[in-house]
């Protein structure tokens, strides 16, 4: 469901962006049309997809869904206006989407399973937010290096400095860390949760490394996510061995 939502929102952006952006890739301009067809007909089909499998968790899970919809809607047509933003809409601009990604990937499994909101779903949803706003503020940064001269616009590196950027993203990275200790303290979380730990690690040692891999920015933000990525699968199977062993023990 997240995943075709997540298609859905990014084929839009694109049809939006393109006419700002035709001019600097215009090596897919030979293929826009049938990119167009393609979308006009997926798109559709995505958002009926979502619905068939929303309809069964009932009228406020599908509440919940609208209202995240809309968000995403409104960002996406926001953010997408062929003009140069203040410093102060490029900060919300990020803030929006990192909180929306950290909403979507927690209330959404927690609604769908039929769970109430609790004290720990605030806290996965804080945590989750530290880790997509790395995310979302080092896309800013790279796609700043990776734009020609004249596609440069006002961008958070420009306005902060793209060094003090790094360290408050490593900052930002710790406090997750942070954060998950202080869950297992409260005991909201059971002790074998520490795993969640391993993401904002590995982006504070690739952060480290960032002037050596800044001269390459998509190598950089594509192994960001792969290493979040398998850090995701780490934490997975950390908690499958811990629950079947907790079974097998009879706890």
């Amino acid at each position: 469901m997240v995943g075709l939502a997540t298609y859905a929102v990014y084929s839009l952006d694109n049809l939006l962006d393109w006419p700002s952006e035709k001019h600097s890739v215009s090596v897919i301009q030979p293929r826009w049309n049938v990119y167009l067809i393609w979308c006009i007909f997926t798109i559709p089909l995505s958002l009926i997809g979502i619905l068939l499998l929303a309809v069964p968790s009932g009228f406020s899970f599908l509440l919940l869904l609208g209202t995240l919809a809309i968000i995403s809607l409104a960002h996406t047509v926001l953010t997408s206006r062929d003009n140069s933003p203040s410093v102060v809409a490029i900060w919300a601009e990020n803030l929006v989407a990192s909180l929306t990604w950290a909403l979507v990937t927690v209330l959404i499994p927690v609604r769908y399973a039929g769970q109430q909101i609790v004290a720990q779903t605030v806290m996965a949803i804080a945590f989750v937010w530290h880790l997509s706003w790395v995310g979302t503020m080092l896309w800013d940064v790279t796609g700043e290096l990776r734009a020609t001269h004249k596609d440069q616009l006002l961008s958070l590196p420009t306005s902060l400095g793209e060094i003090h950027l790094i360290k408050l993203l490593q900052i930002v990275s710790i406090s997750a860390c942070v954060l998950a200790i202080v869950d297992i303290v409260l005991v909201f979380f059971p002790w074998y949760n520490i795993s969640v730990i391993a993401a904002p690690i590995a982006n504070v040692i690739l952060l480290s490394l960032w002037e050596q891999l800044r001269r390459t920015p998509l190598l950089f933000i594509n192994l960001l996510f792969l290493v979040d990525a398998f850090c995701a699968l780490l934490v997975i199977l950390v908690y499958v061995v811990a629950e079947q062993g907790a079974l097998t023990m009879g706890l």
